[in-house]
């Protein structure tokens, strides 16, 4: 119960416009280390036109022994989230890989104020397993972050962006299986109240990930997308 609580925050805390997505538009560079480039964290308000230097930016730490749970926030509705054949095209942004949906996955409630539709998801991890999310939770980074980026429905792009709930995205953390003695992956792991995380899944859903991860050779370069058959 503790942890569908805190996935619920962790979720809702992911409810302003990603940066990302932001930058992308914008067209410079930028990156989360200071010696890769100019336009570190510390740098990203000074970029043209940015959208940052507030108090609701990203990168965040949710400090979990500040935050209070907010009983009012109901569970999420998801549509076509299933749906193996949503992603229209992968990209190789430079920065992440990002998969295009077709307009047909949707997700409400959970606090969020409107009906949104999920425009992409891309990843965010890093050269070793613990320095590869993009947000820290109590100080932490995990392995992977995954985020979901999604539109207003009844807003086009340009009428979004001008909206402070516009866009919304939601944030998941990523953590590498587990491995026993034997070198096989376990099937489960607990938390510290108990509650048991399995890791193993369909065999439907393996053969959709390892199809989508057979597309990632194919966009070596900045700019390239494929068109998903």
């Amino acid at each position: 119960h503790n942890k569908c609580r805190n996935i619920k925050f962790i979720l809702n805390c992911f409810l302003y416009a990603d940066l990302s997505l932001f930058f992308s538009l914008l067209g410079h560079s930028w990156c989360y280390e200071g010696h890769l480039c100019d336009y570190a964290p510390s740098n990203w308000s000074i970029l043209p036109e940015a959208k940052c230097g507030g108090e609701q930016q990203s990168p965040i730490n949710i400090d979990t022994q500040s935050t209070t749970e907010d009983e009012s926030l109901g569970a999420f509705t998801f549509l076509n989230f299933d749906d193996k054949h949503a992603i229209e095209s992968i990209t190789n942004t430079g920065h992440s890989v990002q998969c295009n949906i077709n307009g047909s996955v949707e997700v409400s409630g959970g606090g969020l104020p409107h009906d949104y539709t999920v425009l992409q998801f891309h990843f965010h991890w890093g050269s070793v397993a613990s320095d590869g999310s993009e947000h820290l939770l109590d100080s932490k980074r995990f392995p992977m972050e995954m985020h979901i980026v999604c539109i207003r429905k009844d807003l086009n792009r340009s009428k979004a962006l001008a909206q402070s709930d516009g866009l919304a995205v939601l944030g998941f953390f990523i953590e590498a299986p587990q491995t026993s003695k034997s070198g096989s992956h376990s099937s489960s792991t607990s938390d510290s109240s108990g509650t048991t995380n399995p890791l193993t899944s369909s065999t439907s859903d393996m053969e959709a990930w390892t199809k989508l991860t057979n597309y990632l050779d194919q966009i070596q370069t900045v700019s390239k997308c494929l068109f998903v058959q």
